[in-house]
């Protein structure tokens, strides 16, 4: 029987779903959740391309632009 506390696969899957858990309430602290996050942070490295620009946002375009407002009248930055 495949014993999956010593399976590298099934240990990384393990570790980057903690990494994603909780990055995810760090960044739902600034009213963002993690699928809009990766958005903002994809447009953020495409360096001034605007939502709906060169790809899919995946359907949140309604959801990204109030972000990105309230992001910009927070006290803290987002954690990109």
């Amino acid at each position: 029987m495949l014993d999956l506390s010593r399976y590298l696969p099934y240990l990384l899957n393990r570790a980057g779903a903690h990494i994603a858990a909780a990055f995810s309430e760090a960044v739902r602290a600034h009213g963002v959740t993690l699928p809009i996050w990766r958005v903002l942070a994809a447009l953020h490295q495409r360096d001034g391309q605007r939502v709906g620009e060169g790809g899919s946002d995946g359907g949140r375009g309604d959801q990204i632009e109030p972000a990105l407002l309230a992001a910009r009248h927070r006290d803290h930055a987002l954690p990109w």
